[in-house]
């Protein structure tokens, strides 16, 4: 078998398993430069150098303090959006304070370079304490200072900070053996840094400690349980002295071992552990990270009562994770599993609480299994797996409920978990009515106040993007039922209908009272940070409508905050949840391109088309691909402005056929065979204007680029096919969308 090429050794020499060996290539890129002093801060030493960033221990001249100083690498090679990036990095994680992590004090700008001030913390590597020849870790020291990094963690992905490069050398343990997590929220640096180098599925972190995910994807998707991931790595090395795989063969058989193997039981590599704690760092290592501890607090807590002495949750398989495995053991088409995931995981509440109910219960709860497993897996599936699509599996789902379950109980919770399944889908349209059916069944049940204000919520949601008049109306239901209940009511609850009543009074025109409900619930959801409750989509969400509607009012640095802060939580959410986000970075980056500030937009504009879900195919995407053909043709980039414009004429064409049959696939098609000319424009602009009155204001910007790309380069050969991630069949997304 012949090796690898030069080009893809070189590539594999960044997959090194040894704490940042793997960068030296990158490192030896640019000069080591004299110390001197940068801003109020004189240099002292170079301490370590990664592939972001130079770290030096400094003084500041001020306080006479010892400090640590970064310098992010690149530059005045770096672009300005990199720049931005870096300093939304330290305002995000200058929010942490908690005292396993070291804080960021301060950023600024000198000379072309982007520095980042952080406490210095005087220290060993965490691998280091617990191995020290003086006095090496008992095991209890090393639970307990697992525990305090897991409680670090807690704090920040409450905060919207995700770490993605967890390792001994960004925990240091000082001389009171108290552990400083460093380094915290800059993989995300690497993340938005370079959108080609995140496309290509390269990721920032160091591989023997980075999750599945990470190595198989990047760290595009990336979500809190790749930290719970990496601490378990580094929680089975401090505990049994190895990693959890043989990393001593060659690169490519490493990373095979580490996305297919299972661990080595941490019993076999050291007899002493029990099984208690041999299943805690299981569930932390679970390859699908469906199957590990959903948060850092349900990991930290699972600590907490091993070291008292109470039973731990990851003892064994739950009756609820036998279900899954159960499923999961008849191998499905690709489509189907991934929607068996996000479908079985929204069910796991009312699942777990059958299994725990007697005999009878468990028996019924088998039914529901072949239940779901005949909606997700019909006969012949295997055979048209590209023929299914997950709206048709939902649409089968509600259809089968309705004709086939007879408990009001499982219908109820069935039915809020597939209205909230639409909302994760942006299906404002099906969530809806879902929601409603299951309103009605969990008032005849006399359920919690929480339960009826989020399922009013989602009919509110689906009203207003709809809309329709009466979404103020359910919205403000959702609070009522909240404000009257004699429950006692999680004041994330109260944030989250104040939100939804603020985005309906917005979208109905009501900017002012909006700005009031804003208000509210902005400070009820700081109250529910304050008591360490957990970020939530809802919360994502407030902050997103509310730069909406502050780029319809003007106020772009207003509006520019709000959607920095709403993606800095979307990133601490399941990946099942990106379609939020994506809504989230296609707004914001359209608002930068009105503002001129067009090298600002582009990552997010492309980062929206990259994380688009094959085969979504809406009015949104045209207008995404014209917003990049807009930063091409300011650029003077005319065969990709003309590529843009041409991708995104086949995306609202495509559309248009699909949810209206308005007969447009032949137009679309000589589009993609000839590419897109000042005739076939025209006919697209009129039957655009016919089809969509949105158009009018658009068409004629559009006409004027293609023509100054046409000028600069005649059309006498096809564009490259622009549609080609646009799969023949691609189900329609007929929504109104997010505000334009």
């Amino acid at each position: 078998m012949k090796g690898p090429s030069k080009e893809t050794a070189r590539e594999l020499v960044r997959f090194g398993f040894e704490d940042d060996t793997w960068l030296t290539l990158l490192q030896r890129t640019e000069s080591r430069g004299p110390l001197g002093r940068v801003g109020r801060f004189d240099l002292l030493e170079e301490v370590g150098r990664g592939g972001q960033s130079i770290v030096f221990r400094a003084a500041d001249t001020r306080s006479n303090q010892l400090v640590a100083v970064k310098r992010l690498l690149g530059g005045a090679d770096a672009s300005s959006a990199a720049r931005i990036r870096f300093e939304r990095e330290a305002e995000i994680s200058s929010r942490l304070e908690h005292s396993a992590i070291a804080p960021i004090l301060e950023s600024f700008h000198e000379k072309s370079s982007s520095y980042l001030v952080m406490r210095w913390v005087e220290g060993v590597p965490i691998t280091e304490w617990a191995a020290s020849e003086e006095k090496p870790a008992t095991r209890e020291e090393i639970l307990d200072r697992i525990a305090r990094v897991a409680d670090g963690l807690r704090h920040a992905h409450q905060r919207g900070v995700i770490h993605r490069d967890l390792k001994p050398a960004n925990i240091l343990v000082d001389a009171e053996g108290a552990p400083h997590l460093l380094d915290f929220g800059l993989g995300k640096i690497h993340e938005e840094g370079n959108v080609g180098l995140t496309k290509t599925g390269l990721f920032a972190g160091t591989p023997a400690y980075a999750s599945p995910e990470q190595i198989r994807n990047g760290v595009l998707h990336l979500d809190v349980r790749s930290d719970i991931y990496s601490l378990g790595v580094i929680a089975y090395e401090l505990l049994t002295g190895q990693l959890p795989y043989d990393l001593s063969g060659n690169m490519l058989d490493n990373l095979r071992k580490i996305l297919d193997e299972e661990p080595r039981p941490p019993r076999q590599a050291d007899a002493s552990i029990d099984r208690d704690l041999e299943a805690i760092l299981l569930r932390a290592l679970a390859k699908d990270p469906g199957d590990r501890y959903q948060s850092a607090d349900a990991f930290l807590q699972d600590l907490r009562r091993y070291r008292k002495g109470d039973t731990v949750e990851a003892k064994s398989p739950t009756a609820w994770e036998r279900l899954v495995h159960g499923v999961r053991r008849n191998p499905l088409p690709v489509v189907i599993a991934g929607v068996l995931f996000l479908l079985l995981a929204g069910f796991g509440t009312t699942m777990t609480v059958l299994y725990q109910k007697a005999e009878r219960e468990a028996e019924r709860a088998k039914k529901i299994q072949a239940f779901l497993e005949s909606t997700l897996a019909p006969p012949g599936a295997a055979s048209r797996a590209q023929e299914i699509r997950l709206t048709d599996i939902l649409a089968s789902l509600s259809d089968r409920i309705e004709s086939e379950i007879d408990d009001p109980a499982i219908e109820a919770d069935l039915r809020k978990r597939l209205a909230e399944m639409y909302v994760r889908l942006w299906r404002w349209e099906e969530a809806g009515p879902e929601a409603m059916h299951a309103v009605e069944l969990h008032t005849e049940l006399g359920s919690s106040a929480v339960v009826l204000s989020e399922l009013l919520n989602i009919i509110g949601l689906s009203r207003t993007f709809q809309s329709e008049e009466d979404g103020i109306g359910y919205m403000e239901r959702s609070l009522a039922v909240l404000e009257t209940s004699t429950e006692s009511v999680p004041v994330r609850s109260f944030a989250a209908a104040r939100g939804g009543l603020a985005f309906a009074l917005w979208r109905s025109g009501r900017v002012e009272d909006a700005e009031i409900e804003y208000r509210k619930a902005f400070a009820l959801y700081d109250e529910a940070t304050a008591a360490d409750s957990p970020v939530s989509v809802s919360q994502a969400g407030l902050f997103y409508h509310y730069g909406a509607m502050l780029t319809t009012e003007h106020r772009g640095d207003e509006a520019e905050a709000a959607f920095q802060r709403a993606l800095a939580i979307y990133a601490t959410l399941p990946a099942e949840l990106d379609i939020h986000r994506l809504m989230c970075m296609d707004d914001y980056g359209r608002m930068l391109v009105r503002m001129g500030r067009y090298d600002d937009a582009e990552p997010y504009l492309l980062d929206a088309l990259a994380v688009r879900p094959d085969g979504m195919i809406d009015a949104r995407l045209g207008y995404t691909h014209w917003s990049v053909a807009k930063i091409a043709a300011e650029r003077a980039e005319w065969d990709r402005a003309r590529e843009s414009i041409g991708a995104g004429a086949v995306a609202l064409l495509r559309f248009h056929e699909n949810a209206k049959a308005d007969g447009s696939k032949e137009l679309r098609e000589r589009i993609l065979e000839d590419g897109i000319d000042a005739g076939s424009f025209r006919e697209f602009a009129a039957r655009m204007e016919e089809l969509d009155q949105d158009m009018a204001g658009i068409i004629p910007d559009l006409e004027t680029e293609l023509a100054a790309a046409l000028a600069r380069r005649p059309a006498t050969t096809s564009s490259p096919r622009a549609s080609s991630a646009l799969p023949e069949n691609a189900p329609s997304r007929d929504r109104k969308d997010a505000p334009r």
